[in-house]
């Protein structure tokens, strides 16, 4: 079922054009962490976020900078989410929170991916 999640997550993921600056993807229930990974914003500005998940209604995924709100994505795991948003010079993180990290693992996958144009 995992397999069969990640391979539909992926062409989800495949319509986000651009390039990317961040890209990953996790289990979205069960045991242990869905995915947590950083990288390094070159140019302020706007980014494009695109989130889906598989397996499962929703996921909660987390963008964070030093010294700016964290931006919170709730994604319905029905289509896609693309949102636009600002991003300053420095580190982003993306962090996919598990509402139940100690539930039962089903297979439920989700990922994101950044682009700038």
């Amino acid at each position: 079922m995992e397999a069969t999640n990640y391979a539909e997550l992926h062409k989800r993921l495949a319509n986000a054009t651009g390039s990317v600056l961040l890209a990953d993807a996790g289990a979205a229930d069960g045991p242990g962490v869905g995915f947590s990974k950083a990288a390094t914003v070159m140019t302020t500005g706007p980014y494009t976020v695109t989130a889906t998940c598989v397996g499962t209604p929703g996921a909660q995924i987390f963008l964070a900078q030093d010294g700016v709100e964290p931006v919170s994505l709730e994604v319905d795991c029905s289509g896609v989410l693309s949102k636009v948003v600002q991003l300053q010079k420095g580190y982003v993180g993306a962090q996919l929170i598990r509402p139940d990290p100690t539930g039962a693992w089903t297979g439920a996958v989700a990922g994101i991916k950044i682009t700038v144009q």
